[in-house]
């Protein structure tokens, strides 16, 4: 059975906001959890792997030199800026938990 601890460890590896775990959210999990341990349990015995390849053309185009957009323009609706671009909060932390 999934536990409210594993469903925090998930959200925390995941960099998410954790809601107020409760029953749903538990069995949501534990139907997921379930699913993919079906799946593993499948007997694979004698099949060959199977590679997908992409068989549709896809040509290349000439590289052009066109003018770029301006960039006040391009930075107009940036929320922050800094140094000329535009400034993003870091998403990533280096714990040693992860």
């Amino acid at each position: 059975m999934i536990t409210k601890e594993q469903i925090q460890k998930v959200y925390s590896l995941a960099l998410l906001k954790m809601p107020e775990v409760d029953e749903d959210i538990i069995d949501k999990f534990q139907v997921t959890y379930d699913f993919a341990a079906r799946i593993l349990d499948v007997d694979t015995e004698g099949i060959e792997p199977l590679e997908m390849t992409i068989t549709h053309d896809s040509p290349f185009r000439e590289d052009e030199i066109e003018p770029s957009m301006d960039r006040e323009v391009a930075l107009g609706q940036a929320k922050e800026r800094e140094f000329g671009y535009i400034r993003v909060h870091k998403v990533m932390e280096d714990t040693d938990e992860l």
